[in-house]
């Protein structure tokens, strides 16, 4: 399912409130997007309740990810070089971002 404009924008929006919460929490292992190369993958489709949700995992860019842009980077592990996070763009809410915590 495809992300309209206004949409995207929401979904990044919830995402950076997200981060903030979560940076909050583990200051002392905070995830810095712009430090490291992350790369986000966005999953949207409606839930159960018509509700237009969206996924976002959240990886450190490799050589090894250079399919990233076709297909969903899965991995175990990894420390908080792995995350995802659940947005709900119609009750513009999100969940804890979860990691695969730390190496």
């Amino acid at each position: 399912m495809k992300l309209s404009d206004p949409e995207l924008e929401l979904a990044l929006s919830l995402f950076s409130k997200s981060l903030k919460k979560y940076n909050d929490i583990h200051a002392k292992y905070p995830i810095e997007l712009y430090k490291d190369d992350y790369k986000l993958q966005l999953i949207a489709a409606l839930n159960s309740n018509n509700e237009k949700v969206v996924w976002i995992n959240g990886f450190c860019y490799d050589k090894h990810f250079s399919y990233w842009r076709q297909t969903y980077v899965w991995v175990q592990d990894g420390g908080q070089c792995f995350f995802g996070v659940s947005l709900n763009l119609s009750k513009r809410t999100f969940t804890q971002i979860r990691t695969n915590w730390r190496a």
